[in-house]
């Protein structure tokens, strides 16, 4: 089942690499520049989407007994925080996410960038092989649009733009091959 939002996979990388509950989360989304270019959360998101993501099986809450597994301790006051780990099917489809390019040219700056943050924590080799998936969509839209964009007319206008939108991500992809060369 497909996430609808590029968000839901960033908390689920983030969950792959260690437990945590919704609070550490928003902590960790709020202050990582990188991951706050890409999306801005606020602490009610993380948790509606917590929420969701339990729904679907994809993330679960540790028990007592998983907790010592883990340098995880629940708080002495207050009510009890939940915390979250990813499931078997929770990783599978974060993987699965990961490793396919977006296919719509507005998904490039949130969804590409997610699957691009998540890459390169995981992998270099992964975050080439997204890379370079991405260029040959990229180029498609590319030999797509350029006719498109090449007449006088009013549509034209908003095919060269389009145009222009997708050389700029494949300048990017291009400045950014040499830094994931292994």
């Amino acid at each position: 089942m497909r996430a609808s939002w590029p968000c839901e996979y960033l908390l689920l990388g983030l969950l792959e690499q260690q437990p945590m509950h919704g609070y550490d989360l928003a902590q960790r989304l709020s202050n990582d520049d990188a991951l706050r270019a890409i999306w801005r959360f606020n602490r009610s998101e993380v948790y509606f989407l917590l929420g969701k993501l339990a729904a679907r099986g994809l993330v679960e809450e540790l028990d007592d007994a998983q907790l010592t597994r883990f340098v995880v301790k629940r708080q002495e006051s207050g009510p009890p925080r939940q915390i979250y780990q990813v499931t078997v099917e929770g990783r599978a489809a974060l993987a699965a996410w990961i490793a396919t390019p977006v296919d719509k040219p507005h998904d490039m700056r949130a969804c590409f960038f997610a699957k691009l943050y998540l890459a390169m924590q995981r992998d270099s080799s992964v975050a080439r092989t997204l890379v370079e998936r991405q260029s040959q969509m990229l180029r498609g839209w590319q030999e797509r649009l350029e006719p498109l964009a090449a007449s006088a007319s009013f549509p034209s206008l908003v095919y060269r733009l389009r145009l222009a939108q997708v050389e700029a991500a494949l300048n990017v992809l291009d400045e950014l091959n040499p830094t994931l060369e292994a």
